[in-house]
C-alpha cells in the first residue's frame, strides 16, 4: 500500500476511503508521497472532516490485481472505495504466456546472468567492462 501508516481500527470521527489503481494512483518511485493522487484527494476533503485516503496501487495493476488485493487484505474499514481505471483495464484479457517467444518484447530465452555477459552480447568482446582474453 502506498500510504502513510494507518491504525488498524478506523477512528470513529474519520472518513476512510480506499483508492485502488495502477501506476496513475501509485505515482511511481519519482513521485513524493504528498504529490500522489490519494494525498491530493485527502487535502481537498480534509477541511470538511478528518479523512484518510488509503492508496493500494502498483504499476501495471488491473482489475484482477485490485480484486485479489481486496480478497487478501480487505478494505481496512473503509467507508468508500475509489476505483481508478484506464481504457487498457476495460479491454484487458486474461494474462497468459501465448506471446512468449512470438514477440520480440517477450523473448523465449533466458536473459544473460552477468553484466559482462550482457555487455559481450550487446557491445562485443572489446568492451572495457569485460576481461581481455589472453592470446
Amino acid at each position: 500500500m502506498r500510504s502513510e501508516m494507518i491504525a488498524p481500527e478506523r477512528p470513529a470521527e474519520t472518513l476512510r476511503l480506499l483508492l485502488l489503481g495502477d501506476s496513475v494512483a501509485n505515482g511511481g518511485w519519482w513521485t513524493d508521497q504528498e504529490a500522489t493522487i490519494s494525498a491530493q484527494i485527502a487535502r481537498q476533503l480534509s477541511p470538511l472532516q478528518p479523512i484518510e485516503v488509503l492508496n493500494a496501487s502498483a504499476n501495471s495493476w488491473g482489475p484482477r490485481h485490485e480484486l485479489a488485493y481486496l480478497w487478501r487484505f480487505g478494505t481496512f474499514q473503509s467507508q468508500g472505495l475509489i476505483l481508478l481505471l484506464n481504457t487498457d483495464d476495460l479491454f484487458a484479457g486474461v494474462p497468459n504466456s501465448l506471446g512468449v517467444g512470438a514477440r520480440s518484447q517477450l523473448s523465449g530465452s533466458q536473459a544473460p546472468v552477468s553484466l559482462a555477459g550482457t555487455v559481450d552480447a550487446e557491445v562485443g568482446p572489446r568492451s572495457p567492462f569485460t576481461r581481455r582474453r589472453s592470446s
